[in-house]
């Protein structure tokens, strides 16, 4: 049982470094993050639970919370804001938030899911549509309206095993997102705690052989190879397989370390304790931090001046920075693409 309790807090998290998968400096939920039956999913962390009975704060006046906020520590863009879930339909607090954002000039890339609506259309904001719950009518009618408006939108799928790691499901997911104008079609796995496996469990729809799945084997192998075949996915159907950060948002030095800090990621979740992986990570982290703008150490010298950065990193940047793309990057996205049934990358 869910119930909602109003109050003045509002949920906000502000972080140095570029994390996958959404790649932003301040996340922004007006909910707890408790607050949908029978499964809720905290995007914030990647993890979901199912609680029995959960008192759910509802900020209730967003802009005088995120004005008090701002007064206490500037926000950093790019922003994300967590409009996810049916309390999104209730108070529109996350449209609220939006709203505020934009009207600070503030790039902000807006969660919405198939259990709440999208938010009013802001040229300023992009929109990823989370595909959870897994209601294909309820996704499929979001998809269209969000093409239907002209939206700077993506799909972003939560993998949850049984629900989103279906083969057939996914396929029709990403078959329905490119065909109503989507960007993008992201995805990560989510931590499930033993009270949302126990949900999970008793869906309908759950096979024996799931069921076992659930409670007796290593996730995480299943889990990645989801990841990797939503990425040959959205290829194959000329989709970005990433999040792709709000076109309004100019920060180069941001959006060179997002790219790295999804390289290096990808690279250890592909080949382990990967040397090359760790030192693109800690490649992302300095560049993030770096006080000049690339462009302009790169006119003056090579960016092996900056220090520490590692020499993949830098002949990576400074390509990109010369031609918008990095053959490095591109090839270790390209054998992350590899689909679950044929083993054929995308």
């Amino acid at each position: 049982m869910i119930t909602y309790r109003k109050s003045e807090q509002i949920r906000l998290e502000r972080r140095a470094d570029p994390e996958p998968p959404f790649f932003c400096s301040t996340l922004i939920s007006a909910y707890a993050p408790k607050r949908d039956a029978p499964v809720a999913v905290d995007y914030f962390n990647l993890t979901s639970t199912a609680p029995e009975r959960s008192d759910t704060i509802v900020c209730h006046d967003v802009e005088r919370a995120l004005g008090d906020e701002l007064e206490r520590r500037p926000f950093t863009a790019p922003l994300l804001i967590d409009a996810t879930g049916f309390a999104e339909s209730l108070f529109g607090a996350g449209e609220a938030a939006a709203q505020f954002c934009s009207g600070q000039n503030l790039a902000t890339l807006v969660l919405v899911s198939s259990a709440g609506s999208l938010p009013a259309p802001d040229g300023s904001t992009a929109l990823a549509i989370a595909c959870w719950p897994d209601d294909l009518g309820d996704l499929e009618r979001l998809f269209q309206q969000a093409g239907d408006e002209g939206r700077f939108w993506g799909a972003f799928i939560p993998i949850i095993d049984p629900v989103t790691t279906s083969l057939g499901t996914l396929e029709r997911l990403a078959a329905s997102a490119a065909r109503h104008g989507a960007a993008f079609l992201a995805s990560a796995p989510i931590d499930s705690d033993p009270s949302a496996l126990r949900s999970l469990a008793e869906r309908s729809d759950v096979a024996e052989e799931e069921y076992e799945r659930i409670f007796h084997t290593n996730p995480e192998s299943l889990l990645v190879a989801t990841e990797r075949h939503i990425a040959a996915l959205a290829s194959e159907h000329g989709l970005i397989d990433h999040v792709i950060l709000p076109e309004s948002f100019e920060n180069e030095n941001w959006r060179a370390a997002a790219m790295l800090s999804r390289c290096g990621a990808r690279r250890i979740r592909m080949d382990g304790e990967d040397e090359i992986g760790w030192s693109i990570l800690r490649s992302a982290r300095i560049i993030a931090h770096l006080t000049k703008p690339l462009a302009q150490v790169s006119s003056a010298a090579s960016l092996s001046i900056v220090g520490d950065l590692e020499l993949p990193a830098v002949d990576a940047l400074e390509e990109w920075l010369a031609t918008g793309r990095a053959h490095f990057i591109d090839e270790v996205d390209a054998r992350w693409r590899l689909r679950r049934d044929h083993g054929a990358g995308g």
